[in-house]
């Protein structure tokens, strides 16, 4: 793609990305337990697991951000233009629908019309979802093969943990026959914007690396 991240050591911008990552993960699941164990499920914005909560706010922005910072890569690299700005679009696509929640809505509309119960819609989105999935997974793994460096770890870090999330939502309907409290909830949204977090941190170490080096070859 471009010049390679030559170096494995963390960066600062490496450092501040991860640690606002770990500080936006902790407050994420210290609200949910609030909500769900002090109020009692009384206040929807802190819980994790519902529509139009910081959780979901958190897992929305950095989304975007990734977006918009893989459409950058895009302007410095004509070569993967058209590759760089599908997965833009995708990841666009799932900062919007982290909001309205549009997984949430197949899901329920499929398992209606086999008339299976509400509890497996978990598992049926994923599989709707799989080529966007698959853009982003692809997409994201090709940035870091080609850049390396601290960008790849980071990249294969971030998908590591969405892979975890979506595979501890899959196994929530079977959680939840045995766990009252719904462990998963906090399990899972801790894990995804952990990724998603990981990968911005990616993408915009990159986007540094590769506008320093355009700067100073100039």
């Amino acid at each position: 793609m471009a010049t390679r991240v030559r170096t494995l050591a963390l960066s600062g911008v490496a450092k501040l990305g991860i640690a606002i990552t770990a500080a936006a993960v902790v407050v994420q699941s210290g609200l949910h337990f609030l909500d769900v164990v002090v109020l009692d499920r009384r206040h929807p914005a802190l819980d994790s697991d519902a529509e139009g909560s910081v959780a979901a706010w958190q897992g929305s922005v950095a989304q975007f951000a990734a977006a918009l910072l893989v459409l950058l890569l895009a302007v410095r690299f004509p070569a993967r233009r058209t590759g760089l700005v599908i997965l833009a679009g995708v990841l666009a696509f799932f900062s919007f629908d982290d909001i309205v929640q549009v997984h949430e809505w197949l899901g329920r509309t499929v398992v209606d019309a086999i008339g299976a119960s509400q509890r497996y819609g978990a598992d049926v989105w994923p599989v709707l979802y799989l080529p966007l999935l698959a853009i982003v997974a692809l997409g994201l793994w090709r940035v870091g093969d080609e850049l390396g460096g601290e960008v790849q770890p980071l990249l294969v870090g971030g998908l590591a943990l969405l892979g975890a999330g979506m595979f501890v939502e899959l196994l929530s309907p079977a959680i939840r026959e045995w766990a009252s409290f719904v462990p998963e909830i906090v399990i899972e949204e801790a894990a995804e914007l952990a990724g998603w977090g990981l990968i911005a941190t990616a993408l915009t170490v990159a986007v540094v690396a590769q506008f320093d080096t355009s700067r100073r070859a100039s």
